[in-house]
């Protein structure tokens, strides 16, 4: 089953959920797009393959005489979309820019082009300029109303793990050599989320401009994008990517990433390079407490603990086990939580937390799978005390406060915007909290 479904007898925002569509504000287009595709307008063809209202498309037609429009329409655009309703949007939109029906209903098409990309593109001279739709193939599998999807993700798309990555591999097998996209920040600072994508894409392709977001785009998601200039390397395959991003925030600061295949093309971290230690040992850091391992250490201690998968009402659900004395000794000597985004307020920061002050339980159980988002059980080797543990949590606390003050968070993932825009909302990566209590060592809780 294909893509092509109505909004009839469905919410809208459900619907956008559905199919993992986010419609683009002109603004996008116009202030980080425009500019690039003003020297290509007449000797380019120009097409959005998930073109929604238009908004990625129709603009350039403001630069186009209005008795010229239609000719320039049938000469150089081609949208189409796999919803009806929007492609009838932008049939609506693009009329308002004075182009014929009769041009408009070939060159603005309902099409899935995911399962079926659109025949006799010229791919050298053809620029794709898209905002694909967003959706995690672990969402797809888990809601049956998006299942109809899975397909996508067999046979030359296996391991690919979100649509809009299944749009750029279309592109690179079709040779198309200039595309924009507006696609998640998380193509570039995911670890397993987005390694298959970079590592099959940017060996082929290089950045050439790059935008990324740290403030809200879409009114209906919090996720961070980013606007992506891509270029076919003529020269064949290559193993580094490196470019310029603008980081959009108050401060519009420009900072240089270099992307290697050795490290996925994923950024470095930037955590800072701590010397070889003389003495003491160093601390080192394991995560989760699973609901098995609690079942299989049944005994006679009372713990109360907090299950991360069990949230409603804004607190987490807590339950009573008896384990057996090696569990209850673990969870004594180890009383920290990993909070690893940022909640959007200056008291709610990622870092580590004490899980009897902030939850009056005794440790934090996972039911399900893992999920990094929720609080984490941290457990910490050499076993600390009580008193060790809490000043690693004050010495951790203010070096990560201290290395985000330095680098402005750079370090760390943009997670979400904030209400407050002087507020960016962060993730910090479990890899992260490893290095940075590994440059601890137990003399230093003393």
């Amino acid at each position: 089953m294909d893509r092509m479904i109505t909004r009839q007898g469905q919410n809208k925002l459900d619907q956008r959920r559905l199919l993992g569509s986010h419609l683009t504000p002109v603004s996008v287009f116009q202030d980080y797009v425009l500019p690039d595709l003003k020297p290509l307008m007449h000797d380019h063809m120009f097409m959005d393959l998930f073109c929604g209202e238009g908004n990625l498309i129709l603009p350039m037609l403001d630069l186009v005489p209005r008795s010229e429009r239609t000719n320039y329409f049938r000469m150089h655009i081609f949208m189409c979309d796999a919803d009806p309703e929007m492609v009838d949007k932008a049939i609506s939109n693009a009329s308002d820019y004075g182009i014929d029906h009769e041009v408009l209903e070939t060159h603005i098409t309902v099409r899935d082009s995911i399962s079926s990309y659109p025949p006799m593109i010229d791919a050298g001279k053809t620029v794709h300029i898209t905002n694909p739709p967003y959706l995690y193939v672990g969402h797809i599998m888990k809601h049956p109303e998006a299942s109809f999807q899975a397909s996508y993700f067999a046979r030359d798309n296996e391991g690919y793990q979100d649509l809009y990555q299944l749009a750029m591999m279309n592109d690179l097998r079709h040779g198309i050599q200039k595309m924009f996209y507006v696609i998640p920040t998380n193509f570039l600072f995911a670890d397993s989320a987005s390694r298959k994508i970079r590592m099959d894409f940017l060996t082929r392709y290089n950045i050439s401009k790059c935008r990324l977001f740290e403030s809200r785009v879409f009114p209906h998601t919090g996720v961070n994008v980013g606007v992506f200039q891509f270029d076919l390397d003529q020269k064949g395959q290559h193993r580094k990517v490196e470019f310029d991003a603008v980081l959009e925030n108050e401060n519009h600061r420009v900072k240089r990433f270099i992307l290697d295949s050795s490290n996925g093309f994923r950024p470095k971290m930037d955590l800072p390079k701590e010397q070889a230690l003389t003495r003491g040992e160093r601390l080192c850091a394991k995560f989760y407490l699973t609901i098995d391992e609690v079942r299989s250490s049944s005994g006679k201690s009372e713990v109360i603990l907090v299950d991360s998968k069990n949230f409603s009402k804004g607190t987490y659900a807590k339950s009573t086990f008896f384990v057996d004395d090696r569990l209850d000794r673990r969870l004594r000597s180890n009383p920290l939580f990993v909070r690893t985004v940022d909640t959007g307020s200056e008291n709610g920061r990622a870092g580590l937390h004490d899980i009897r002050k902030e939850f009056d339980a005794d440790g934090i159980v996972v039911s399900g799978n893992t999920y990094r988002t929720n609080p984490i059980q941290l457990f910490v080797k050499p076993d600390l005390t009580r008193e060790e543990s809490v000043k690693l949590m004050h010495l951790f606390n203010n070096k990560l406060e201290k290395m985000r003050l330095e680098s402005g968070s750079s370090f760390m993932t943009t997670y979400r915007y904030s209400s407050n825009p002087r507020y960016i909302r962060k993730y910090l990566g479990l890899k992260q909290v490893s290095a940075i209590i590994s440059s601890f060592r137990r003399e230093d809780l003393s």
